[in-house]
């Protein structure tokens, strides 16, 4: 009687185990993911740049001659964050607003890079040249 109830409960816990590996690998279709959104209380254009992507590079030589502001946050390999300049100079309030819709954004779920945030709009991989025109004004 003892074994049938061992048997019954390592069952019950291979089953509960093949649940959470099933739920912890399950794909997430477009209708279960929430999309994300963004309130970037700063007039700069918000570029989040991952070290080494060449999609990010080809980004920031296409910008380079644009008049409109933005900052680049770079994620390095270490997972760790490289502001640019322009970022440190911006007020206290903007940097903390900046840093917390950034947390949003990772928390949300998928982010593909280079990553663009005007104000509550994100583009996500590089746009095409007609969208980089429209966003940066070249």
């Amino acid at each position: 009687m003892l074994s049938y109830i061992l048997i019954a409960a390592i069952i019950s816990l291979t089953l509960f185990i093949f649940y959470l590996i099933n739920r912890t690998f399950e794909v997430k279709t477009p209708d279960k993911i929430k999309e994300v959104v963004l309130d970037i209380k700063s007039d700069y254009i918000v570029i989040l740049s991952l070290d080494g992507c060449p999609h990010c590079t080809e980004l920031s030589e296409k910008i380079k001659e644009s008049s409109v502001k933005y900052t680049t946050i770079t994620l390095k390999d270490n997972i760790n964050f490289q502001f640019d300049s322009s970022f440190i100079e911006l007020p206290l309030e903007e940097r903390d607003n900046i840093i917390l819709e950034l947390q949003k954004l990772f928390k949300g779920g998928t982010i593909l890079f280079p990553c663009i945030i005007v104000k509550n709009k994100i583009y996500k991989g590089l746009p095409n040249e007609e969208t980089l025109k429209k966003i940066f004004n070249l």
